[in-house]
C-alpha cells in the first residue's frame, strides 16, 4: 500500500524529532481528526479550524494546543466519552511536541489518500500494530497482536444487539474487533495512554461506545 509506505517514510524523517511512541500517538490524533472530518453532518461539535488542512499551517501559530484541547473535550461529551480519555492523553503527547514537526506531520497525514472513515480506522489498525512492534511495549502494558483477535472474534461469535466488555482493553483493538458493528462496546485500562488510543479506535471503528472508562478492573470494574 503506497499510503502506508509513505506514512512509514515520514515516520523514519521525523524519529528524530519525536520520541517513536509519541510520534505514532500524534499520528492516532491526526487521523481521529480526519475521522471527525468525515462525520461532521453528525457532530455537532465539529468545527472547520481544527481540519487537518488548517492545523497543518495554523498549529502553535494561530491554534493553539490548548484550543485543540478543548476541541477534543467538546467531542468527548457529545460522543458520550468519559471526560479525559482522549483529551488527557492529547495533553502529555502534545505538550512536549515541537509545532513546526507537528504542522509537518498533520500535512503529510492530510495529503495521504484517506477516503472515508473506514480508511480511517484501518491505518489507525496498522498504526497501533507497528507501534507495538517497534515498542514491544507500550509504558508498560503489553498490546494486543492484531492477528489474534481473528480467532477472538470467530470464538465469541457477537450478535447485533450484544454487549462486549474488555476489563484490560490496552489499545481497544480485541473489543472493536471483536464487536465488528454488531456489538456495543464497554471497556477500561487503568493506563491513560492506553485508554486514550482505544478510546480513539473505538470512535474509528465505528461501533457503538458503550463505555471507555480509565479505571482499575479489579477494584472498581
Amino acid at each position: 500500500n503506497k499510503q502506508i509506505e509513505r506514512l512509514w517514510r515520514l515516520a523514519d524523517k521525523l524519529r528524530g524529532a519525536f520520541e517513536i511512541s509519541e510520534l505514532y500517538k500524534i499520528m492516532l490524533y491526526g487521523i481521529l481528526l480526519k475521522h471527525i472530518e468525515y462525520e461532521k453532518e453528525d457532530i455537532c461539535s465539529y468545527d472547520e479550524k481544527y481540519s487537518l488542512g488548517y492545523l497543518s499551517l495554523t498549529y502553535g501559530k494561530i491554534v493553539k494546543p490548548n484550543d485543540v484541547l478543548d476541541y477534543l473535550r467538546k467531542i468527548e461529551l457529545e460522543l458520550g466519552l468519559d471526560a479525559g480519555v482522549i483529551s488527557e492523553s492529547f495533553d502529555q503527547v502534545f505538550g512536549r511536541a515541537d509545532s513546526e514537526n507537528v504542522r509537518i506531520l498533520f500535512e503529510n497525514l492530510n495529503e495521504l489518500d484517506i477516503e472515508s472513515s473506514e480508511s480511517c480506522y484501518q491505518l489507525a489498525l496498522v498504526i497501533v500494530n507497528k507501534m507495538m512492534i517497534s515498542a514491544g511495549r507500550m509504558g508498560c502494558e503489553f498490546g494486543t497482536n492484531i492477528a489474534l483477535t481473528k480467532l477472538e472474534k470467530a470464538l465469541l461469535d457477537v450478535q447485533d444487539g450484544m454487549s462486549v466488555y474488555d476489563a484490560y482493553c490496552g489499545t481497544g483493538i480485541s473489543v472493536n474487533e471483536v464487536s465488528s458493528g454488531k456489538g456495543e462496546v464497554f471497556m477500561q485500562d487503568m493506563s491513560i495512554s492506553s485508554i486514550g488510543i482505544a478510546a480513539i479506535i473505538s470512535v474509528l471503528s465505528g461501533n457503538r461506545i458503550g463505555k471507555v472508562r480509565c479505571a482499575d478492573s479489579l477494584h472498581n470494574p
